[in-house]
């Protein structure tokens, strides 16, 4: 039950920062909340994993946007 929390919040992070009309700004605040959140579910979780949570998220390893080529505003 826990892991598919943990799913489906990276799902809605990942489609947010993948959606082309989403402005630079909202992808910044997107992946922020996504370091925030994973605090947050390393507490509650102690198998809970930042790697595959970014990853999932659609960022680097840090919780960072990955560089996209041009593909958003």
């Amino acid at each position: 039950m826990v892991q598919e929390l943990h799913r489906d919040i990276a799902k809605t992070i990942r489609q947010t920062l993948t959606d082309v009309t989403v402005s630079d700004r909202s992808r910044e605040s997107a992946a922020a909340f996504s370091r925030k959140a994973a605090d947050l579910l390393k507490a509650d979780s102690p198998t809970f994993s930042y790697e595959w949570f970014f990853g999932a998220c659609g960022l680097d390893s840090w919780g960072e946007l990955l560089i996209d080529r041009g593909t958003h505003r």
